[in-house]
């Protein structure tokens, strides 16, 4: 049965105490807290793919442009082996990881 002052609150018998249902808030709070972090965690580590390989792309654009220069007088094969060269030669860097 609830107590009198359950019943002015407008509680029923055997329904879930306040308490309880604050501490069922609270965890549900953390919960949802911890995974917007994951989403928001997850969001970066994207981004983070995304402007490594837009760098990668610029990287590619301005070596292609500085070897099809004209001013350089490059011939057809010469800008080929740059290109290789190039390639060969980013390919030794040392890969960096990322870390938050």
């Amino acid at each position: 049965m609830c107590s009198p002052v359950w019943s002015t609150l407008g509680y029923r018998a055997g329904a879930t105490p306040p308490r309880r249902l604050s501490v069922l808030r609270c965890q549900e709070r953390d919960r949802a807290a911890r995974l917007a972090k994951m989403a928001i965690d997850a969001g970066l580590g994207v981004e983070r793919v995304r402007l490594t390989e837009k760098q990668g792309q610029i990287i590619a654009q301005v070596i292609a442009a500085t070897l099809d220069d004209a001013t350089l007088g490059l011939s057809p094969e010469q800008r080929e082996g740059g290109r290789k060269v190039a390639a060969r030669h980013l390919r030794s860097l040392p890969s960096v990881v990322a870390r938050p």
